[in-house]
């Protein structure tokens, strides 16, 4: 692996007891600061550390020291994008060091400076992800340096205002810290310290007690333009699918997002919308059909969109009978009515707006009477989210834990085909016994 630079023993202050040594593991672009922020952990300069286009640190190095009676083993690595060596080198090392720190407790640290994420930035920390994978991954902090540089704004706003940040912090459940390695402040290294045990504790107690929640499978329904995208980014807390405001479907193909939500996996499948005018009725059909293959074995819950502030018009009713018609009578087993813009209520109570109208209180009523209403413009808002997946939990369970297979679509298909045939017969009939009737006439 390399040379690993000589520990640098020291010894606890006296009456307090150490406990087994957090390993600390630096991840990050060359020239983001990684080796500056080891030394700030360290408080020393024990990392060369200066300004550089390519990376100052070659190999993976190690210093020791002891922090308010917690010994700490520093692991300071060489940054990604360094023309002086391949990707496939650098992963090798972060590698090694994964299975150097794989027998106790470790935190790590993705090191990245207070700026616009560069897309070279955003391809480093999807590398990062990659090699992690999801279990360390919720051991994994985003830490911002050069935090002289945000002046009287908070990291909070900074974040705010930057989507790719919103996305990234999301992804890793809103773990970030600031170090000003200018100024080398211990109170920035305690507070870190801080916050990644209590973060390591959680985790270690519900792995070890309430073990992970199961996954959930979630396909999106509705016509063009009522807000299927938008809703599945506030389901997954970011900016998966592309969403904007545009009378023709944005979305053209099925696709599939996953991430963890409220310490489970979920899958949302958005979907073309109907009467979407550049898709014929079949290709449509075809793509709409496709959410249950992308969803295998099936989705757990069929999420049927509609505008609030949108009367329930002919056009809604068709909606509804074409995915019957799609989906078959198990469609409505596992649906739920999803009134998308609430912010747009105003006041008005959700449950008059349904009971006034027929048709609506039908479909409801259909689904068991489930539906949830959201605010996409209010993502931040994540009770919302945890309220609708414990409706889907429910609705699961009333279900007795099963999800719509496929074996229920190509049931739906087989009587849909049955129906048109029977259709075209009778149309078949008709007109022959219309001949015969003119023959008979002359």
């Amino acid at each position: 692996m390399g040379h690993l630079s000589k520990p640098v023993q020291q010894t606890s202050r006296p009456g307090q007891q150490t406990s087994r040594p957090l390993q600390v593991v630096l991840l990050g672009k060359t020239g983001a600061g990684i080796s500056a922020t080891g030394n700030t952990i360290l408080g020393r300069k024990d990392f060369v550390s200066k300004k550089s286009s390519k990376s100052v640190t070659a190999d993976i190095e190690k210093q020791n020291v002891t922090i308010e009676g917690q010994d700490l083993v520093v692991y300071d690595t060489p940054g990604f994008c360094n023309p002086d060596q391949s990707e496939e080198q650098i992963q090798e090392k972060v590698q090694n060091v994964l299975k150097l720190t794989s027998s106790g407790p470790c935190v790590f640290l993705l090191v990245v400076k207070i700026d616009g994420l560069t897309e070279e930035e955003k391809r480093v920390i999807s590398k990062v992800e990659g090699l992690l994978g999801g279990s360390l991954l919720k051991q994994t902090w985003i830490l911002f340096t050069r935090g002289d540089e945000l002046e009287d704004q908070t990291i909070e706003e900074f974040i705010e205002e930057s989507d790719d940040l919103t996305e990234v912090m999301r992804k890793y459940g809103g773990r970030h810290h600031v170090f000003n390695n200018k100024r080398g402040d211990p109170e920035q290294v305690k507070s870190l310290l801080e916050k990644t045990s209590l973060c390591l504790n959680s985790t270690l107690s519900r792995s070890s007690s309430t073990l992970n929640l199961p996954e959930r499978r979630i396909v999106l329904l509705g016509k063009t333009g009522v807000g299927k995208s938008a809703t599945g980014n506030t389901i997954l807390g970011g900016s998966s699918f592309h969403s904007e405001l545009n009378p023709s479907s944005v979305t053209r193909e099925t696709e599939m997002k996953q991430t963890a939500v409220d310490g489970r996996d979920v899958s949302v499948v958005d979907t073309p919308g109907l009467f979407d005018t550049t898709l014929t009725a079949e290709k449509l059909a075809e793509e709409i059909g496709t959410s249950i293959y992308e969803s295998s074995p099936g989705p757990h819950a069929f999420l049927l969109v509609l505008r609030v502030n949108d009367r329930f018009t002919e056009q809604e009713k068709k909606v509804i009978e074409i995915l019957e018609s799609l989906f078959g009578s198990g469609l409505a087993k596992h649906a739920i009515v999803l009134f998308a813009h609430g912010d747009a209520l105003e006041g008005n109570i959700l449950e008059k707006l349904i009971g006034g109208n027929r048709d609506l209180s039908r479909v409801v009523e259909q689904c068991g009477g489930r539906y949830h209403v959201l605010n996409n413009k209010a993502r931040g808002n994540r009770s919302q989210v945890t309220e609708l997946m414990e409706k889907i939990d429910r609705m699961v369970e009333e279900n007795g834990g099963t999800c719509y297979n496929n074996e229920m679509f190509e049931e739906a298909a087989r009587i849909k085909k049955e129906e048109e045939e029977e259709r075209l017969q009778r149309e078949k009939e008709r007109i022959q016994n219309g001949g015969k009737l003119l023959n008979m006439q002359w």
